[in-house]
């Protein structure tokens, strides 16, 4: 259990940087997606040894459905 006021970036870290955002539609994932990626970059400015987030619309993916690693060359 993490303590109250935890940041999203703590959060992350504390998980792994692994973290599955699910929610109903409306409830603001893409916006703590955003929140968390916007972050990441900013620590990754400040640090080059650090990764650079991607963010991918898989809906896009699912439309033709190549081989995935295929399409994430593309995009």
């Amino acid at each position: 259990m993490l303590p109250a006021g935890t940041s999203l970036t703590d959060l992350f870290e504390a998980c792994g940087q692994e973290l599955l955002i699910l929610g109903e539609p409306g409830s603001g994932k893409t916006t703590m997606l955003l929140k968390l990626a916007t972050e990441a970059i900013t620590r990754a400015e400040q640090d080059p040894t650090l990764p650079i987030p991607v963010i991918f619309n898989l809906s896009a993916w699912a439309e033709t459905c190549p081989p995935l690693a295929e399409w994430l060359v593309e995009e």
